[in-house]
């Protein structure tokens, strides 16, 4: 070892060298054998439809003192006085009212706008079917005249080749075609009633054999020979339709039974003309049998009551089937209406596909006129039959506009009764009737045992806090108790301490607790708007680039952009008006840790066979 010292001495630019060379050997060396990677986790939540909350929150005490003064939520002309110093109220009990002629004018205005609202949308989801005559014949008549100037014109294959294109991208928008959701729903209900009616038609049998004992012979013993003796032809004519209404009930029992909702259209299209078959067969025999029946004389052992039950019993089959018949009619017209949508485009590209062999000897000058006005009319149709997306939007917008308008209304009616927030006795009235008062008019003095929690607050928070907001109230004293509340009196005069400005608001207990003390130290959350059944992601979610708002949303395990238009924003959450639906796990949080794995194959320092992993392991250093 000393000798290696001395060499080190005598050697000293060589030392240095040898071991510059060792270190980036030992370091190239590690790098070789233990690799890190970067490991990327995402932390993701569902979008949530749930109510978006927007709140303030405060601390402050409980009050010491339970007086209050009562003040109005609106201005107005005082009407009437309704209690006097020294009385006792309840809670919500009428104090006095403010002149409600102004309100009442603006509730009524507010409530025709909605109703004006509400029309002008419906009609246009529900386009009425007389006024969607008058686009369907405009089209008619526009293909009657493009087909006659098609017929006169030599040089219009081009534009009639356009045509085609058109109707042929038209039928494309009718997506699934037959097999559409619309028709398949369509064909759904058709299968429930051919369920429903084989059931009723195997139920009309057996009520005509109680009659007839056909297939039951001992079930009409007691009466079986007086049947029809006065004309005994009838019974012989219903005993002969008995067996075809027998034998297509059975048919349609077996084929309504073998269908379910998966079944082919031809097969339930089958099934509904097998059904009417049935039908009319069931309403031949309910009608021989009403004639039977009448030719029956109440004598022996059938009195007349019995003949009387077995004749309303035979009426009210008549009834059903008379109905079914009916609801078969109605299936049927459901399922033309259901592909009259695919029909229509089917209909339009047949029709282009024809034009334009004609158009081959047409001139082009006179087709495109025509082509225009087709257009038109069928652009007309489509936007009657399906509105657009921002028609729909403005008319919702405007919906909705009226409906707060008309909440904002019935609140204003509502505030010109001045009512008791709570129990307690009056210990002055500062207002007579005929008043003019405001806002900030201190109408009433009420004393109370009902708890009362004073909290201060900035001056940009207290321009957002109103009279009757509910508030949440937690407890330092008791980590487990919560009462709601409601506010009950803003200050209108401010308090300033160390230069900061505040208002104290006071807040009602809903309910009481006696372990609740003046004094004790109170959180407060004020909720200053509520708005329920929104689609929501967490606000941290939502992010911004050149203007536009997006989340990201995990496909395969891998991050994909997705822009989103956005509503009101909450205390933690973001409402979402467009761009993604209810359950998308959307992420929330990217998480990125590092890795290091030991090369496999490659021995670990001090020799042996041994190797440290990690799934998913690799990579550069």
């Amino acid at each position: 070892m000393k000798k290696i010292f001395d060499y080190i001495k005598l050697h000293k630019m060589y030392s240095v060298i040898i071991l510059v060379i060792l270190f980036l050997v030992v370091y190239f060396a590690w790098g070789k054998i233990f690799s890190t990677t970067a490991v990327v986790r995402y932390v993701t939540a569902q979008a949530e439809k749930g109510t978006l909350l927007s709140s303030i929150t405060g601390t402050g005490q409980v009050s010491t003192l339970n007086q209050l003064n009562i003040k109005p939520l609106a201005s107005g002309i005082v009407k009437s006085v309704n209690v006097k110093a020294g009385d006792i109220v309840k809670a919500n009990q009428i104090l006095l009212t403010l002149d409600q002629s102004k309100a009442y004018f603006t509730l009524s205005q507010a409530q025709s706008a909605v109703a004006s609202a509400q029309a002008n949308y419906n009609a246009l989801m529900n386009v009425p079917q007389k006024d969607l005559n008058t686009f369907l014949n405009a089209v008619k008549s526009a293909e009657l005249d493009l087909a006659k100037t098609k017929n006169d014109s030599n040089s219009s294959i081009i534009v009639a080749e356009n045509t085609v294109v058109t109707a042929q991208q038209n039928l494309k928008l009718a997506v699934g075609g037959e097999n559409s959701d619309i028709v398949n729903s369509a064909y759904q209900d058709a299968v429930f009633y051919l369920n429903n009616l084989s059931v009723k038609l195997h139920d009309t049998l057996n009520e005509v054999d109680s009659i007839l004992g056909i297939d039951n012979p001992l079930i009409n013993d007691s009466f079986e020979q007086i049947l029809s003796t006065l004309d005994e032809s009838k019974l012989t004519i219903a005993n002969r339709d008995y067996y075809p209404a027998k034998d297509t009930t059975i048919i349609v029992q077996k084929t309504a039974n073998s269908l379910t909702i998966n079944s082919s259209h031809s097969e339930v299209d089958q099934t509904l003309v097998l059904a009417g078959d049935a039908l009319q067969k069931m309403s031949d025999l309910l009608t021989t049998m009403t004639d039977m029946l009448n030719a029956t004389p109440a004598v022996g052992n059938l009195t007349q009551t019995e003949l009387d039950s077995l004749k309303s019993s035979i009426s009210s089959a008549r009834t059903t089937i008379n109905s079914q018949y009916t609801s078969l009619l109605s299936q049927k017209e459901s399922l033309t209406d259901a592909k009259n949508s695919y029909t229509n485009y089917q209909i339009a590209y047949d029709k282009a596909v024809r034009d334009l062999a004609t158009a081959k000897l047409n001139a082009e000058v006179s087709i495109n006129t025509k082509e225009v006005a087709l257009q038109t009319a069928k652009d007309n149709l489509n936007e009657k039959q399906n509105p657009s997306e921002d028609d729909i939007r403005i008319t919702q917008t405007k919906l909705a506009s009226a409906q707060n308008q008309l909440a904002s209304a019935v609140e204003d009616y509502n505030n010109m009764i001045i009512r008791a927030p709570f129990e307690g006795e009056v210990a002055e009235i500062s207002v007579l009737r005929g008043d003019q008062i405001g806002e900030s008019t201190s109408v009433a003095t009420l004393i109370t045992e009902q708890k009362i929690v004073e909290i201060p607050l900035n001056e940009v928070d207290i321009a957002k806090i109103k009279l009757g907001q509910k508030a949440s109230l937690n407890f330092d004293a008791f980590s487990d108790l919560t009462i709601t509340g409601q506010v009950i009196e803003i200050d209108t005069l401010s308090t300033v301490s160390q230069g900061v400005v505040s208002y104290n608001i006071k807040i009602a207990f809903d309910v009481q607790d006696e372990r609740v003390k003046p004094g004790m130290s109170v959180s407060a959350s004020i909720i200053l708007s509520s708005k329920p059944d929104v689609l929501l992601v967490p606000t941290g979610a939502v992010k911004t680039q050149n203007g536009a708002n997006y989340v990201e949303v995990l496909v395969n395990n891998l991050p994909v952009q997705k822009n989103v238009e956005i509503g009101e924003e909450g205390d933690t959450m973001t409402e979402i008006l467009s761009g993604l639906t209810e359950g998308e796990e959307i992420i929330t949080q990217k998480i990125t840790t590092s890795a290091t794995t030991v090369s496999a194959g490659t021995p670990a320092f001090g020799g042996g066979n041994s190797a440290l992993r990690t799934l998913g392991g690799g990579g550069g250093r």
